[in-house]
């Protein structure tokens, strides 16, 4: 997955992307840290990318999930 993570960042943006980098792939680097039970780097993820991309809710939906668990930094 990681191969294919790094392969996805290389690539054009999509067509009628309104974004400077893509967000999809940072959602998927989070999403691999939480299934590696990365769950600090996760965390810490999350809230680096909302900063980033504060429209996306994939984020911050992650962040209550892990803060939810009782995982604090």
């Amino acid at each position: 997955a990681r191969h294919l993570l790094e392969k996805a960042r290389t690539l054009p943006l999509c067509e009628n992307c309104k974004y400077p980098s893509c967000k999809d792939a940072d959602i998927f680097e989070t999403e691999m840290a939480l299934i590696e039970g990365k769950y600090k780097t996760a965390l810490q993820m999350c809230e680096d990318f909302q900063k980033q991309w504060p429209d996306e809710s994939d984020f911050l939906i992650m962040k209550n999930y892990l803060l939810s668990k009782g995982l604090d930094k």
